[in-house]
């Protein structure tokens, strides 16, 4: 019996605080998000975030934004005006952990990604921010610069191209995505990865399994 009671108060405590998520949740504005949005990428690169479509934030069966047209700007020196342009872009988030502080990004969807890579002729590179960020002696200096990436469960990139241009060598490549598809398994295990692409028009495809994209994206040695 007591653990019975045990159980039945453990589901009714989660139960409570699902509802006071949603109901947190469902509080927010979509216009305050967008703003949000474009405040923490201006204040970690100083470049802008243009959010130029509709923003849509919908709760069930999970938590998800849906973003529309986004432009991130180029350096000053680049070719055109942005880096990166989006046609749609969707996240949905697991409720609980953004409860408690921490961010699990249960699948994002990218459509019709556009990203040109630039090198000028003094090799500088136009994904490298200069950004003042302001003195914090009492943070220890690796601690201030570490950056935590939220955990990507499922992703799907559809359509999409990644250019890459070298002024100091003359360089240019140029990969157009199809389809990138990656997904953790419901009963956990490897993560699966499929790349549909083309690399300077030559046609290839790519699956496998991946440690993660924080992982891989960390610089440190990954699993893939």
């Amino acid at each position: 019996m007591k653990l019975k009671r045990i159980v039945a108060g453990g589901v009714a405590v989660t139960a409570a605080v699902v509802v006071a998520g949603y109901a947190i949740i469902a509080s927010l504005d979509v216009q305050q998000v967008a703003d949000f949005a474009r405040a923490q990428v201006k204040a970690a690169t100083g470049r802008n975030l243009a959010i130029a479509g509709p923003v849509e934030l919908k709760l069930l069966p999970t938590p998800s934004i849906q973003l529309q047209d986004l432009r991130f700007a180029n350096a000053d020196w680049g070719s055109r005006p942005e880096l990166a342009t989006i046609r749609r872009l969707e996240i949905e988030v697991a409720l609980l952990p953004l409860l408690i502080g921490d961010v699990v990004v249960r699948r994002l969807v990218a459509v019709e990604p556009d990203i040109l890579l630039e090198v000028d002729a003094g090799g500088r590179g136009n994904w490298e921010f200069a950004v003042a960020a302001a003195p914090a002696p009492e943070a220890p200096p690796e601690e201030s610069a570490r950056v935590t990436l939220p955990d990507v469960q499922d992703f799907r990139i559809e359509g999409g191209v990644l250019r890459l241009v070298d002024a100091t060598t003359g360089e240019s490549l140029q990969l157009d995505v199809t389809e990138a598809i990656g997904s953790l398994p419901g009963h956990g295990g490897a993560r699966s990865l499929r790349l549909v692409a083309a690399y300077n028009g030559n046609p290839f495809v790519v699956e496998g399994t991946y440690g993660g994209l924080p992982a891989l994206l960390s610089g440190a040695p990954a699993p893939v």
